[in-house]
């Protein structure tokens, strides 16, 4: 977008009046920036108005065109929020300005921060367009950092839960792979009143996550989403241990759909790791306990044969998951050579807790 002879902009009457700032890099610049003599005109012209504190139709127009040649520009873009405010703009011509220049280059924190400052003064009115909007984006990008935070914040901002499961549910029928829907899963069902909460959903969840898993055990995304299921469940330590009252959140419950996955597919880590968290967590409440325990007879005779008998059958416990624990990791260190040092981190961890407990 190179201009042709030696200004495009201050040979119009608009910027006649105008005398450009040049940028000051100092006496020396060691490397001065290679701009185009159109974008070089453009920021001469913005300084002398941001100098002045102009906020005039002009100056919006100028921004627009600097915008569009740098959209990174966070000092444009927040002059020109002061010169729309100032002008009294209309915001939704405003989001179809943003509009365009996402279709250049959407990956622009500056632009995603601009539109929800328009977004915050349209108010709920926007929201619907604002969740086709990111729909949009993300068709071009499934895993849109940006496109994704906007449309947390509208959901959140303007209570746009309703359908977002089922759009979660879409993306990932498209494509199990993509883990940002399933993290977007996962946000709904815990931000959602309607749902009834992460405890209510649980039973139906589980199906889903597990039903996922089995069309491929190695896609590592379902995995994440049961762990996340496992770890931020409302069920309290001992119901994990015990079985609890939770369908299929018991750490048995749990381990034995491991168990399942791995006689189909063996070399499944997936399956293999959350086995290993499972016996880890089997010996951080076989700890927990003992430490309860301890705490809850106080200044009792701790030396009774009842006391004995449940230290002796807690340390039974803990001994055995170790060995579990330990069988994990060397297989692990077998099958997924690229976490191999992880992995034996994790041995390294069970032979310090076992050698605790002797």
């Amino acid at each position: 977008m190179e201009a042709s002879g030696t200004t495009f902009l201050r040979d119009t009457d608009v910027w006649s009046d105008l005398q450009p700032v040049p940028q000051n890099d100092g006496p020396n610049p060691v490397v001065p920036i290679a701009y185009s003599a159109k974008f070089e005109e453009a920021m001469g012209l913005f300084r002398a108005i941001q100098a002045l504190d102009e906020r005039s139709p002009r100056a919006l127009d100028l921004t627009s065109i600097i915008i569009h040649l740098n959209s990174a520009n966070y000092t444009v873009w927040r002059y020109r929020r002061l010169v729309l405010v100032a002008l009294g703009s209309d915001l939704w011509d405003e989001l179809n300005f943003v509009y365009d220049i996402a279709m250049e280059n959407s990956k622009n924190y500056q632009l995603w921060h601009h539109r929800r400052w328009c977004a915050e003064r349209l108010g709920k009115e926007c929201g619907d367009g604002e969740l086709a909007f990111t729909e949009l984006s993300l068709s071009k990008d499934a895993k849109h950092y940006h496109a994704w935070a906007h449309r947390v914040w509208v959901l959140r901002e303007y209570d746009m839960w309703e359908g977002e499961l089922d759009f979660c549910s879409r993306l990932i029928q498209k494509d199990m792979l993509n883990n940002s829907a399933w993290n977007q899963r996962f946000t709904v069902i815990r931000s959602y009143d309607k749902l009834g909460g992460l405890a209510a959903m649980l039973p139906q969840e589980m199906e889903y996550v597990k039903k996922h898993i089995w069309l491929d055990t190695d896609n590592e995304s379902p995995w994440r989403y049961l762990h996340g299921l496992y770890n931020a469940s409302a069920v309290d330590m001992h119901a994990r241990t015990t079985g609890g009252s939770q369908p299929g959140l018991s750490i048995q419950g749990l381990r034995e759909f491991a168990v399942l996955v791995t006689e189909k597919n063996p070399f499944c880590v997936h399956a293999l790791s959350l086995l290993l968290d499972l016996e880890m967590q089997s010996i951080v409440t076989a700890i927990n306990d003992e430490g309860n325990r301890s705490k809850t007879e106080g200044g009792q005779d701790s030396g009774t044969e009842a006391s004995e008998g449940t230290t002796a059958q807690l340390k039974s416990i803990c001994r055995l998951s170790i060995e579990k624990g330990r069988r994990l990791c060397s297989r692990l260190q077998e099958i997924d050579p690229l976490r191999k040092k992880y992995w034996h981190f994790k041995d390294g961890q069970l032979m310090s807790i076992a050698q605790r407990w002797e």
